[in-house]
Parts: structure tokens; C-alpha cells; sequence
């Protein structure tokens, strides 16, 4: 489904986000009319300040770095509280949607290194697979939709990285009693440290 915009319908991919961003005003207030959104200046802030975040970045913020950022901005506001109840349905998502931007990329949650491996060569107790570092961004997050469908996808590898410097065990500890399916530990004194 696309959106129509004077006459021409606007191509859209998954989750119905635009393939391509585009920044006219006229197309926001069909995106949202499609989301069940009554625009209102806050709404329009925050489309601004994600459209100016795109033309900057090359992308947008997660949810965290939205946040914090407005709060810079505008002060005064609980700008937590604020998006869900300006975009209730994931607020960086869907206001990205609304401002006619693509779909945010997800990225990996704790660590900018992409993970490299051919399928089924990575078994546990294996050595770490290499890694190349990506140019620097700062969405982070993977969704958990995301994560969900990939868990048993043989080219997705899940690290848990959980560590704590006042007690290095507990990492660990915390993994074996509870962790993603599939997810495998890694220490980062013993698996993600270099020595000297």
C-alpha cells in the first residue's frame, strides 16, 4: 500500500514507511490521517526535529537519544510521556513514519562491530567470529520484532554481553539463569579485551 500524494502514489515497503524520505508538509498530514493521527504543533515539532535529525545524520534517533535530545531542546516537557502520547504506537517508529522517512535500520544493541561468519560455522565453544567496523550510528537498538524473527535465522549470531566491573562473574551468572535462546555469553575481559 502507498500513499497518494497530488496524484501519485508514493512507494512504501514494510511497516508501510516510505522507501524514500520525503520532506514535503503536504505528505505528513496523509500519513498520519492513515496512522489515526490528529496533527497538532507537537506533533509537527517532533516531525521537524526528526526530518532535520534524517538531513544530518543520514538517519534518526532511537528512542533513548529522542528523548534525551528534546529534553535539551524543549525544556519543561516529559518528553517520554510526551511521544507515546503524540505516537502511541512506538513513538521513533512511528514518527518517522509520519514524517515521511524510511524505516529506521536496526543496529546492534551493544556494540557497533558487525559480526561476520558463514552459516553453521559458528558452534558453541567456537572461536569469536572476526568483525569489520561499520561507520558509527546512533541508532543502536535491534527491535525485539526484529530479534524475534530472526532467532533462528543462521546468520544472526546473539551475543550477550552483560558485565559488571565491581563483580566480573556476574555476567555470566546472569546468563546461565536466564537469556535469549540461542544467545551465546561473551566476557569482556576474557572474549573482548586485548591484552597491553
Amino acid at each position: 500500500m502507498g500513499y497518494m500524494l497530488n496524484g501519485e502514489e508514493l512507494e512504501t515497503g514494510e511497516e508501510n514507511f516510505l522507501l524514500e524520505a520525503n520532506f514535503s508538509d503536504e505528505i505528513v498530514p496523509v500519513i498520519a490521517a492513515a496512522e489515526g493521527i490528529k496533527l497538532t504543533d507537537e506533533h509537527w515539532q517532533v516531525v521537524n526535529y526528526l526530518r532535520d535529525k534524517y538531513k544530518e545524520d543520514g538517519q534518526t534517533p532511537n528512542f533513548r537519544n529522542m528523548v534525551a535530545e528534546l529534553d535539551e531542546l524543549h525544556e519543561g516537557v516529559d518528553w517520554k510521556k510526551k511521544l507515546y502520547e503524540l505516537f502511541p504506537n512506538m513513538p521513533a517508529r512511528q514518527g518517522c513514519r509520519v514524517a515521511g522517512l524510511p524505516k529506521p535500520s536496526a543496529r546492534a544493541a551493544t556494540d557497533t562491530r558487525v559480526w561476520t561468519r558463514e552459516p553453521g560455522a559458528f558452534a558453541h565453544g567456537s572461536p569469536l567470529p572476526t568483525f569489520q567496523a561499520p561507520p558509527m550510528f546512533s541508532n543502536t537498538l535491534v527491535t525485539t520484532e526484529d530479534l524475534a524473527a530472526h532467532l533462528d535465522d543462521p546468520n544472526w549470531v546473539v551475543l550477550d554481553c552483560r558485565f559488571t566491573l565491581t563483580d566480573p562473574g556476574a555476567g555470566r551468572q546472569a546468563y546461565e539463569t536466564a537469556h535469549i535462546p540461542g544467545a551465546r555469553y561473551v566476557h569482556l575481559d576474557d572474549d573482548l579485551s586485548r591484552p597491553g
